[in-house]
């Protein structure tokens, strides 16, 4: 039998041993003498083709055919994924050839002295030492119990393709360094073989690389975004732990208020004390403290406290209306320069009045969202001017159309809302002889006002900057018009 072919035999039969090593350490598993008989069967098969077609095949192609058969049979024992399979069989092949050329360093001097050049002896001294290492490596500790980055491949991906990368060149460049003495035509044809399947090999990781960045890149992103919301869940939260301990002082200190209040309610009840001089003293101590006690919880809200009108309805609309615009990130003013008694007592009723303002901060709320500015404010100024009691609205938000304010009153249009607000308007204005006077305030600070003016006029004013262009449009003739350069 020819001399080349046993030791191409030896050094392929124990390399594959070494490689089936390799692989079953990567992934830490036990293998049964059933699985090392059934392995040894099937490297005995596959050397023997291997030196069989070596002379007749392409040395390169012939070896990557003998390992993908090899990255099938670790599939199978493994019970892994095809690709993960390769990977692991790719690896041990670098291992393997690497821990064989520093067998042949090792084991020149006594193959050339003590051996005498004998091939045969030379190639299974240079596989002993090559399964020696195989064996001491994965003794190391780090090593011992497999690869960890093969265990959490989604959290290493960019070290699976350095890794391949790396392994799949050593692979190819062991395969060309066999054809070293198979003549110059062979080397070139495997050299070219070499360049293709590595240059196939970059552009493969190449464009896993840029998936990986992508993937990793949005990973960082959906972080970043966690983080904020974290941020933000943890400011509410560390807000509304402080309001509830501010709430909490503030119930301690209005405690003992509340029993002596409570002890003299009760004191009245029994006679123990003259009421006519008591109950009224009652009265006044229950609406202050009451005042008192919402001052102190607006204050924890974080919400301005609002001037009085001293009509708990009106008040309580105002206290809506303000959560409201908070909601909503709407900075709400309130402004008060008269007593509203003679308004409630002689022009229109508390329940038409209550109805009126909530309506039009409503209105005025709603135009404000749909405007694109970030200083969201409404105003409301009750009072009289020049006289005559006034209510007020202002507010930066979107303008009337138009359209609209041609047609307040006589249809259901608004700027946000259902538009019945305005039609229930027009029939209080027409019971309380006040007039409606819509301004546009171009440039300022507020973009608009609507004033309900009790002047006993009934009259629907439009002071606007687009005076002219709205005159071109109406066909009222209730409706003044009037240039407004503000």
């Amino acid at each position: 039998m020819d001399i080349d072919i046993i030791t191409l035999f030896i050094k392929m039969l124990i390399t594959n041993n070494c490689i089936y090593y390799a692989c079953n350490k990567i992934v830490n598993m036990k293998c049964s003498f059933k699985l090392i008989a059934r392995f040894s069967i099937i490297n005995l098969i596959l050397t023997v083709t291997y030196v069989y077609f070596k002379p007749i095949i392409n040395n390169i192609l012939l070896l990557l055919s003998i390992y993908f058969i090899f990255a099938i049979l670790i599939n199978k024992i493994t019970n892994k994924s095809f690709l993960q399979s390769l990977l692991v069989m790719i690896i041990a092949y670098s291992i393997s050839y690497i821990a064989l050329i520093f067998g042949i360093i090792l084991g020149y001097i006594p193959y050339k002295i003590i051996l005498g050049n004998n091939i045969v002896l030379g190639t299974l001294l240079t596989s002993l030492v090559q399964s020696a290492l195989v064996f001491s490596f994965f003794k190391i500790k780090r090593y011992k119990n497999g690869f960890a980055f093969l265990k959490k491949r989604t959290d290493n991906e960019i070290t699976d393709a350095i890794v391949l990368y790396i392994s799949i060149t050593v692979v190819l460049v062991a395969a060309l360094m066999s054809t070293m003495y198979d003549g110059m035509a062979t080397i070139v044809n495997n050299l070219l073989a070499v360049l293709i399947l590595l240059g196939i090999t970059m552009y493969i990781m190449i464009q896993r690389t840029i998936t990986m960045q992508y993937k990793h890149s949005l990973l960082l992103k959906t972080l970043e975004e966690y983080k904020e919301e974290i941020d933000s869940k943890d400011k509410e939260i560390e807000k509304l732990s402080q309001e509830k301990f501010n709430t909490s002082k503030i119930r301690h200190e209005f405690y003992n208020r509340q029993k002596a209040l409570e002890l003299m309610v009760k004191q009245n009840m029994n006679g123990n004390v003259d009421k006519n001089e008591v109950s009224e003293n009652i009265l006044n101590i229950v609406n202050e403290l009451t005042n008192e006690y919402s001052k102190e919880c607006e204050i924890i809200k974080g919400l301005n406290v609002l001037p009085k009108t001293n009509i708990v309805e009106i008040d309580n609309m105002f206290k809506y209306m303000q959560t409201e615009c908070a909601k909503n990130n709407i900075d709400f003013k309130l402004n008060i320069q008269d007593s509203l008694e003679p308004l409630i007592n002689n022009y229109i009723p508390k329940s038409r009045l209550e109805t009126l303002l909530g309506d039009h901060i409503r209105d005025a709320i709603n135009a404000v969202n749909k405007s694109e500015k970030t200083n969201k404010e409404i105003m409301v100024v009750l009072g009289l001017k020049d006289g005559v009691y006034e209510i007020c609205i202002l507010d930066n938000g979107v303008e009337f159309t138009i359209d609209t304010l041609l047609k307040l009153g006589k249809e259901q249009v608004t700027t946000g809302g259902t538009g019945i607000g305005f039609l229930t308007t027009f029939e209080t204005l027409k019971e309380t002889k006040a007039s409606l006077v819509i301004s546009e305030l171009q440039d300022l600070e507020y973009t608009k006002s609507v004033a309900f003016v009790f002047n006993n006029r009934c009259e629907y004013v439009v002071n606007s900057y687009r005076a002219e262009a709205i005159k071109e449009k109406c066909d009222r003739e209730d409706i003044i018009i009037n240039k407004n350069e503000g």
